[in-house]
């Protein structure tokens, strides 16, 4: 669907209107919990005063289906200030040094499911990377359509359970614009996961299998999975398992991959899961994640030897495993759904 820009002098030529209904019909249904829409009016002309404003507005058959907008954060800004006092002082520094603030994302209800949100967010975003390095918003902490478009698309959790003010909580995220340097990459931390990290790994994992399986799995396919392995209590069970090294890779603490190496025989580990998003990928944190968590595996165990499993399609991750020393075992075909048979390769690491 075609989008175009929209300003403060459209608005009050009579744009503001249309947007004020797709805004109440949107946020009037489950989770939310309806909006005060002349409030809203108030802050979006506020905002569309700014000089960074940018704004996206969707119509079909003349009538406005669709909208999204944002601008620089800076002091003084009430989302701005209320969200860096409540975060860690770095990450505060790296996420609000002048982020695009995605205020507002918003689609008719009877325009959903077609794809417009991911059209409208991803145009805005391309527009905004033109004078940004990251972008920063706050979303209800529910499973909306939403929290599972940012998921898809690569959004970091900088907070969970954050309160604006008595009432619902937030997630606060934060999405890199550019790719990560190797220098920037170098700074990124990696520690042990905890059942804090359940969100961010499960938003690691839609974003990478997003992106990795786009044209090999159907959509269909891959949410039917992700929902089975990386549901709450899925990753729960993953975190609690014993006789495993369990890591997350953060930028300034926001969690961007993670690794699952664990003891399955009383020489042989399986790393059973390595994802990086991808604005992170090729920098050398999939490197450092590997080497660190067999690293304490070993420590720990007297492991002789690493099996996976890989995807035959998925080039990339195999030239990962075989520049890490891994070789090549056999080949099998599993079924994820009826009729959908995957083929895969079996690769094994044998350690001196």
């Amino acid at each position: 669907m075609p989008l175009r820009t929209f300003a403060r002098q459209e608005l009050m030529e009579g744009l503001l209107p249309f947007l004020l209904q797709v805004y109440t019909e949107a946020f009037s249904q489950p989770p939310y919990r309806g909006v005060d829409p002349a409030a809203f009016a108030d802050i979006l002309l506020r905002h569309a005063d700014g000089p960074t404003f940018l704004g996206l507005v969707a119509e079909e058959g003349g009538q406005v289906v669709g909208f999204a907008y944002g601008y620089t954060g800076e002091p003084g800004g009430w989302w701005y200030d209320r969200v860096r006092a409540g975060l860690p002082g770095e990450t505060a520094q790296t996420w609000l040094d002048r982020p695009f603030e995605l205020a507002e994302l918003a689609v008719a209800p009877h325009a959903q499911g077609r794809g417009l949100g991911a059209q409208l967010h991803d145009q805005l975003l391309a527009l905004a990377s033109r004078r940004h390095r990251r972008a920063v918003l706050s979303t209800l902490e529910a499973e909306s359509r939403a929290m599972h478009l940012y998921r898809r698309r690569g959004w970091q959790v900088l907070a969970p359970r954050f309160r604006f003010m008595p009432g619902p909580t937030y997630r606060i995220l934060g999405r890199r614009l550019a790719p990560i340097t190797p220098a920037e990459a170098a700074r990124c931390q990696i520690r042990p996961a905890t059942f804090t990290d359940v969100e961010a790994i499960r938003a690691i994992a839609w974003a990478t299998w997003t992106e990795t399986y786009r044209g090999l799995m159907a959509p269909k396919t891959q949410g039917t999975i992700l929902e089975r392995w990386y549901s709450p209590e899925a990753i729960e069970a993953a975190l609690g398992q014993g006789d495993q090294v369990f890591l997350v890779a953060e930028e300034a603490g926001a969690p961007c991959g993670f690794l699952q190496m664990r003891l399955v025989g009383p020489a042989m580990a399986e790393l059973s899961r390595i994802y990086i998003l991808p604005t992170y990928q090729r920098a050398g944190l999939g490197d450092r994640l590997f080497h660190q968590g067999l690293e304490l595996l070993r420590a720990r165990h007297r492991v002789r030897a690493v099996e996976l499993t890989v995807e035959a399609a998925n080039g990339p991750a195999q030239a990962f495993y075989e520049k890490h020393g891994f070789r090549k075992l056999g080949q099998a075909t599993v079924s994820l759904a009826p009729g959908e048979p995957l083929a895969t390769f079996r690769y094994r690491l044998e350690l001196t």
